[in-house]
């Protein structure tokens, strides 16, 4: 699998009118302000960006309106999680045929499929598409079924396309634990963050970082990733 390497990433929120509907002129300058503030990449829309207030057609037409917005200037990762492994994989496949350069996804939402089901519903999304695929490790937002190293492993085994895990957990002991394991059989295998912990994350060996914060702040947000990757 060709690398790729998100860097940082901004998730944006997502506008509406008052009339509950999406505002899509201020979704675009919104995806302006982002691009002109240092993202290197956008993944949307994320629970930042209201994904479980969302409805399946709209989170299409958001990944495709954002995919048209930016023109290829930064990737977009589109978030394709749901507790339904087919609406998932779906929602994966129209995000790749809209131009996503990658999909990330969490454990499921509202219930707690125990170790084998959980493996089957990443490796079944994972294979309906060919760009990169991410899972996202949120313990504290999604409680129930874990992420762990031995699932990493056997997704690997399965997925050419898995290309890393975006960890919250800020459980330093599971980020060495995973990637130490994962680069053994996949060298380019990636840690990602997935809060603004860089500097922790980063000397575990994360790369790449999810930004909240970078919609509040974004100048601030890349200074710290910049000087955690500088060691300082």
């Amino acid at each position: 699998m060709r690398s790729f390497v998100p860097g940082l990433v901004h998730t944006p929120v997502t506008p509406f009118t008052r009339d509950r509907a999406i505002n899509w002129e201020l979704y675009g300058k919104l995806l302006d302000f982002h691009l002109a503030n240092g993202a290197e990449a956008l993944a949307l829309p994320m629970h930042v960006g209201e994904s479980v207030s969302l409805s399946d057609a709209e989170q299409r037409k958001l990944t495709a309106f954002a995919v048209e917005r930016v023109k290829g200037r930064v990737p977009i990762i589109a978030h394709v999680s749901d507790a339904g492994t087919s609406v998932a994989a779906s929602r994966a496949v129209n995000a790749q045929q809209a131009g996503a350069r990658a999909v990330v996804m969490t454990t499921p939402y509202y219930w707690t499929p125990p170790p084998g089901m959980l493996l089957e519903h990443f490796a079944q999304v994972g294979a309906a598409v060919t760009v990169p695929f991410y899972v996202w490790f949120a313990p504290d937002e999604m409680a129930g079924p874990k992420i762990t190293t031995e699932l990493v492993l056997k997704l690997i085994e399965r997925l050419e396309n898995f290309a890393g895990v975006v960890d919250s957990s800020l459980d330093w002991q599971f980020q060495i634990n995973v990637l130490s394991n994962a680069q053994r059989v996949r060298p380019d295998f990636q840690l990602l963050a997935g809060t603004e912990y860089m500097i922790s994350a980063g000397a575990n060996g994360a790369a790449s970082m999810f930004s909240v914060l970078a919609g509040i702040a974004p100048a601030l947000v890349k200074r710290l990733r910049g000087r955690s990757r500088a060691g300082l």
